[in-house]
């Protein structure tokens, strides 16, 4: 189950382009609670990913407990939208991009990371 918040809204029908969507699925670093991990996501990571250029949505996914109380085997998964694969690598390539991916050592575990 998840609870989605829209961060910067998604532009499905932005001038008929076809629209590029990234995934990430989260894992929390060790030693870090969920609600840790969500602060920082929400709060710290996100204000630096926004910044990236040619970016056009930013969606995050919070994992909740099933309907029997158990925790999901992940913690969250992030959507960016982007015009093209062009401007997605060149928006990653920034320096904004590369700080944010420089952030993700700080609240996620990166052996567990999937893109």
């Amino acid at each position: 189950m998840l609870r989605p918040h829209t961060l910067m809204e998604v532009d499905r029908k932005r001038g008929g382009k076809t629209k590029i969507k990234y995934v990430t699925v989260l894992f929390r670093r060790a030693g870090m609670s969920r609600e840790e991990f969500r602060n920082y996501w929400r709060n710290t990571h996100a204000p630096i990913l926004k910044e990236i250029p040619g970016l056009r949505g930013y969606v995050q996914n919070h994992a909740l407990k099933d309907l029997e109380g158990n925790e999901p085997p992940y913690d969250r998964f992030g959507e960016l939208y982007f015009d093209s694969v062009e401007a997605m690598q060149a928006g990653l390539a920034s320096s904004e991009g590369e700080a944010t991916l420089a952030d993700i050592p700080s609240f996620c575990d990166t052996e567990k990371l999937v893109r």
